[in-house]
């Protein structure tokens, strides 16, 4: 039986503001994004549906309807461009600025691909070196933040602020949690939950009460299911008005199977 899929959002959080403080660059990859993944990520049935979504979750974050349309008209041209038909050809030449990009600018249309080769240069061997050396050595300190309530580690965790008005804040992150802790208190996020929060009812982090739920998660994308699975876990016991962060990602049926027989 086929399976029809329309691609769209996993998590409730909102697209980054088109007025936020982020370059041009930034703001134009997060519109082309939204439509790509519409027009590539979605049976052609429901593609209609799947663009009008990001369509409105772009004008609902602020983005002129301009720039919506001149993104689509750009990536309906790169995806009428990869439909050359033929094999891709690529074709490697000594990398010289400026010549390598007209002339792959060319061959690109009779389905060839030109890329840049650079040689290996003694001078670089130190710094090769050292990056060698720096992923063998196995570093669990940190000494970089000035706020302390977690056990220092460079590790990936999931980690849970307690609050003094009874709620609490759970997020994950792939460096020590009390950086992250710093960048909160700083008010760094402009739009993180947290700083709402924390404006908005005036409490304070009680750092005796917070703790790190798991330790040593690796990969990003399983920290974001084992966080969402916090939240649920918190909104059950103590109820979801308590729970002030909102999840990266909402996990599947077989993930939650597979975070729980993981667990066990």
């Amino acid at each position: 039986m086929d399976v029809i899929n329309t691609h769209c959002q996993r998590s409730v959080k909102p697209l980054v503001p088109y007025q936020s403080s982020h370059s041009k660059k930034v703001l134009n990859s997060v519109a082309s994004n939204a439509i790509n993944n519409a027009l590539n990520r979605s049976c052609e049935c429901t593609i209609k549906k799947s663009l009008r979504m990001q369509e409105e979750r772009l004008a609902s974050a602020g983005f002129p309807d301009e720039l919506i349309l001149q993104t689509e008209r750009k990536v309906l041209r790169g995806m009428k461009e990869k439909k050359v038909e033929g094999k891709l050809v690529r074709v490697g030449m000594p990398q010289v600025h400026g010549v390598v990009h007209r002339m792959d600018k060319e061959a690109r249309k009779r389905n060839v691909r030109i890329v840049g080769t650079h040689r290996n240069k003694l001078g670089g061997l130190p710094n090769k070196t050292r990056e060698l050396a720096e992923k063998g050595r196995k570093v669990d300190k940190c000494t970089e933040h000035k706020e302390s309530a977690f056990p220092c580690s460079n590790r990936g965790s999931i980690y849970e602020i307690k609050m003094s008005c009874g709620g609490v804040y759970i997020g994950e992150t792939g460096r020590c949690p009390n950086k992250r802790l710093e960048e909160h208190l700083g008010g760094k996020a402009k739009y993180s939950t947290f700083v709402e929060h924390k404006n908005k009812c005036g409490c304070e982090v009680d750092k005796e009460e917070s703790s790190v739920l798991v330790q040593r998660s690796k990969w990003p994308y399983v920290r974001r299911l084992q966080e969402a699975l916090a939240m649920e876990e918190r909104a059950e016991t103590l109820g979801q008005d308590k729970v002030i962060s909102n999840p990266s990602a909402t996990p599947t049926a077989w993930e939650r199977r597979f975070l729980n027989e993981k667990s066990q």
